[in-house]
């Protein structure tokens, strides 16, 4: 069977063959087997599946963020048939940047990169610029919300980067939606970019 012979149903605007492939197996165990991972993959690949699933968090233990992520990355990468990854999706937040790794990766092969959480999650959305942080520093200075800053300077660390906000009131999203026009000079990306000893 392939992509076009298997049944598909709708996911959003998609369409997509019925069984998807969770990857988190693939890396779960320490000293696990990049090969047969790779050959997993391009197993179901040539099954025609076209929906996987993987998170920072999926092993092995203690193996870091983001293992699963680029053994699944290169193995979608290394399928000799049509490019079949678009893009990856992501914790990325003042407070959260393990992810950087992956937004590299995603710029050298061309794919989008979803931030999730990109205020620190809901608990940590409310109090994002406690302690002083340079992110209410720079909101201070530009007279707009902290979390414009916030989603700011993720577009401006990466043209792949579409960070993902939730919002609960429209206000929000007319906040965030007005990152977009908030251009950060050299220098308060410098500040930002910085190590921050009182958190976001």
């Amino acid at each position: 069977m392939s992509a076009t012979s298997l049944p598909h149903r709708k996911l959003g605007d998609l369409t997509v063959p019925t069984i998807g492939f969770g990857a988190m197996t693939i890396t779960q165990v320490a000293g696990y087997d990049v090969d047969r991972g790779r050959r997993t993959v391009h197993a179901a690949l040539d099954a025609g599946v076209r929906l996987f699933d993987t998170a920072d968090v999926y092993g092995p233990a203690g193996g870091g963020d983001g293992v699963n992520e680029l053994a699944l990355m290169d193995a979608l990468r290394s399928w000799p048939g049509p490019d079949a990854l678009v893009s990856v999706q992501n914790e990325y937040s003042p407070g959260a940047r393990a992810s950087e790794r992956e937004i590299r990766a995603c710029e050298e092969r061309g794919l989008a990169f979803l931030s999730w959480g990109p205020f620190g999650g809901m608990r940590q959305a409310k109090s994002l610029g406690d302690g002083g942080s340079p992110f209410a520093e720079v909101a201070r200075a530009r007279g707009v919300s902290i979390h414009q800053v916030a989603l700011a300077w993720q577009l401006h660390q990466s043209p792949v980067v579409i960070p993902i906000p939730g919002a609960s009131r429209p206000e929000s999203v007319l906040d965030s939606v007005a990152a977009i026009s908030l251009t950060l000079t050299p220098d308060e990306m410098a500040l930002l970019n910085a190590p921050d000893e009182t958190g976001p």
